[in-house]
């Protein structure tokens, strides 16, 4: 068994009794550091959550949040799209933003409404570790004035509408971790 030496530190104002093992210090230190991380992560849910309702009650929650983007949750960043089919008709939609997800994902029934058409399929791994196969269209999506070509999943009429992270890069949007909000970004060419 290993032996820790004793080490004699002295803390100001933490509360600490001034002698304590190596071992034991490590332990403290991991466990008022997990605390730090704790408070942050709750006085930036705090601060969100207050910005939003100061802006409901001055009415001017686009100054609050990106032009179209908006957060629910933390770490769930919504916003509103508009996805076209060839035919020219669109339709606008609301979907939430899944950087861990490959492509853009529509209902079913809004595909048939624009006259998206599978062209592709592919097996694509679900959150719960299950694959099955998506079929894939060829249509143009908007966010933000900005608009191009992606590869859209086509779902089932109850699945909820999802920005993968190929249309992000495509339309040059990422999304910023502490505000949750979209931004621009530049195409990477190395």
């Amino acid at each position: 068994m290993v032996r820790h030496e004793e080490t004699r530190l002295r803390f100001r104002g933490l509360g600490r009794s001034p002698t304590r093992t190596g071992k034991a210090l490590e332990n403290e230190d991991e466990g008022l550091a997990m605390q730090e991380v704790q408070k942050i992560v709750w006085a930036l849910s705090r601060t969100r959550n207050i910005a939003g309702k100061e802006a409901l009650k001055s009415g001017s929650r686009k100054n609050q949040v990106a032009k179209n983007a908006r957060c629910r949750k933390m770490g769930e960043t919504l916003v509103k799209f508009k996805v076209y089919g060839p035919n020219g008709r669109f339709a606008e939609l609301e979907a939430l933003v899944d950087t861990g997800a490959t492509f853009t994902k529509i209902p079913k029934s809004t595909a048939s409404k624009l006259g998206l058409q599978a062209k592709y399929a592919t097996d694509v791994e679900l959150g719960d570790k299950r694959i099955i196969r998506r079929e894939l269209a060829l249509g143009e999506v908007e966010i933000e004035d900005v608009r191009r070509p992606v590869l859209i999943a086509i779902g089932g009429d109850d699945e909820r509408p999802i920005i993968g992270y190929t249309t992000l890069e495509l339309l040059g949007f990422k999304i910023n971790p502490i505000t949750g909000k979209l931004e621009k970004t530049f195409a990477i060419e190395y």
